[in-house]
């Protein structure tokens, strides 16, 4: 049985909602990417490793924009 996990970074959801402008202005800014993740983007990570990755397994996916 594989299994891996996706290690997601800052995203576009309701988590964020509560922040202030500056505060997420600068939370894209830090990162490489340049935005925030979007809610898809991590639905597309977990179906393809739990679809489309048989041989992946034991592994930490970073799905971040590069924020370190």
């Amino acid at each position: 049985i594989p299994v891996n996990a996706g290690a997601r970074g800052p995203s576009d959801t309701e988590l964020h909602k509560g922040m202030s402008h500056a505060d997420l202005t600068s939370l894209g800014v830090e990162m490489p990417a340049g935005r925030r993740g979007k809610a898809e983007e991590g639905a597309d990570l977990v179906y393809h490793l739990a679809y489309k990755s048989s041989y992946l397994t034991g592994q930490v996916i970073g799905l971040d924009g590069g924020w370190i």
